[in-house]
């Protein structure tokens, strides 16, 4: 028997997800970025993945596994958009230069910076800390690890943590990434083996953040409430409202076709 392609993102805040599923006899384990990990579902490269939602919810002929993900109520800390001190606020930037990485974080910075009431210009690019002082935009949108490693050595840039902008526009959570299937693919013991995976996963917690100390420039303690008390993969009746709450205010802002299913 084939063994089940399944993509995940490398990105600590996913990590707890799919860490328990490493060695599985049954399972190919593929890492790589939420978009690139999007565009091999739809090319039928994948069997399951930990998708970002914009594209989970873009899809056709896909199944979420609604309970597991990465999501945040407040500020998430790995998602936002950065502005030098002496730019000003980062609503009123000239041009942002957005993570080509995740188009969740793009439509959201969209949504975001609509609901200020600001335009800049927006350029979907690579994005690196270490790069931050080479780049034409006066703001930049970063995600995941990266962006925690900004934080950690940009002290003077401005943040604005689009999930916590989110949360003071809507009064619900971001969901950033979902578990999402093929078509035919999902069955009730592989919704229970997922599940398992997290709570195996989640003792993991100590080993993975020692391992990311050094990629986010972050403490420990920083580290350890930011997965277990800032993220969220086991989703809940609100996340799941956010998450329609998203593709709603997508299809209003043309990100997503009218004829979008809700989750």
């Amino acid at each position: 028997m084939a063994k089940l392609r399944v993509g995940v993102v490398s990105f600590l805040n996913a990590q707890p997800l799919w860490v328990a599923l490493e060695g599985d006899p049954d399972i190919e384990l593929i890492p790589d970025t939420p978009a690139r990990l999007s565009d091999m579902m739809a090319a039928g490269e994948l069997d399951l993945g930990v998708l970002p939602v914009f594209e989970a919810l873009r899809l056709p002929d896909v199944e979420l596994v609604r309970e597991l993900g990465v999501a945040a109520e407040g500020p998430v800390e790995s998602v936002g958009i950065f502005t030098k001190l002496d730019e000003g606020d980062t609503v009123s930037a000239s041009s942002v230069r957005m993570d080509a990485r995740s188009r969740t974080s793009v439509a959201l910075a969209k949504i975001i910076l609509g609901a200020l009431d600001v335009q800049p210009e927006l350029h979907v690019a690579d994005v690196r800390p270490e790069l931050f002082d080479s780049y034409s935009e006066s703001a930049l949108l970063l995600i995941g690890d990266d962006c925690l490693r900004a934080r950690a050595t940009r002290p003077n840039w401005r943040f604005l943590d689009l999930s916590q902008a989110w949360h003071e526009l809507s009064g619900l959570p971001f969901v950033f990434a979902i578990w999402t299937a093929r078509a035919g693919v999902l069955t009730a013991a592989l919704r229970r083996k997922l599940s398992d995976a997290l709570d195996r996963g989640l003792p993991e917690v100590p080993r993975l953040v020692a391992a990311s100390r050094q990629i986010t420039g972050q403490s420990e303690a920083y580290l350890t409430h930011y997965l277990t008390q800032t993220i969220r993969h086991r989703l809940d009746a609100r996340c799941i409202e956010g998450l329609r709450e998203f593709a709603k205010r997508c299809i209003e802002h043309g990100l997503l076709p009218r004829d979008t299913r809700m989750p």
